[in-house]
């Protein structure tokens, strides 16, 4: 029973070259294909309006008149998520919704 198959022949197997060579031969395809694809993708993006959009007011702490902080100190520490205390983001949540 340790017979080889009839149909098998030793041609069944690709080599990395017949690849290559596929590829080169359809290079065009691939690049009308992908520069399509970009271009509906594009005119997609360009033609759906945003959905989403938030907006913020933050007043800086000031003790007489005098930031408590400069500006730019504040901004920064504002876009670390460390930044707002646990019992913040108890009340507010992640998403920015205050819990009932």
């Amino acid at each position: 029973m340790n017979q080889q198959d009839p149909t098998r022949s030793e041609d069944d197997e690709i080599s990395l070259i017949d690849i290559l060579i596929f590829l080169i031969a359809s290079g065009k395809n691939i690049v009308k294909s992908t520069l399509v694809c970009l271009a509906l993708g594009g005119a997609y993006y360009f033609s759906v309006p945003k959905m989403y959009e938030a907006t913020a007011t933050v007043a800086m702490a000031t003790v007489a008149g005098d930031p408590v902080e400069a500006p730019a100190v504040l901004l920064e520490k504002m876009k670390l998520p460390l930044y707002f205390a646990p019992a913040t983001l108890q009340v507010c949540g992640s998403d920015g919704q205050v819990n009932s």
